[in-house]
């Protein structure tokens, strides 16, 4: 890089210095304006929460039972911690990986 730039003058090297600064602050400053006050939609923006997740179902909630007991849901919870915990360890990764074979999907 200072190959290319060894022929150059101080003032033309701070001349392009400010350039790239102003143009990419620009750029920065027009992406942040355009994510905080546009409001059309655009196709590959990022929501916070999909209407996917937030909407409840009425095939779901058919009577006022639970679906899980409270036993049941906090196994589910320790298992769901364990789980997470030998996936962290390098020692027990094939233990994680034949839980996952054997249930896969949970």
């Amino acid at each position: 890089m200072s190959a290319l730039t060894l022929n150059l003058s101080k003032k033309v090297l701070v001349f392009y210095l400010i350039l790239f600064v102003l143009v990419y602050a620009g750029i920065s400053l027009y992406t942040v304006y355009d994510a905080l006050w546009n409001k059309e939609p655009k196709g590959r923006r990022a929501r916070i929460a999909p209407d996917h997740l937030t909407e409840i179902k009425a095939s779901l909630c058919t009577s006022n039972q639970p679906v899980l007991s409270k036993t049941e849901f906090e196994n589910a919870v320790r298992f769901s911690i364990y789980l997470d915990s030998i996936k962290k360890s390098r020692e027990q990764e094939k233990s994680f990986e034949s839980l996952h074979e054997k249930r896969a999907g949970h």
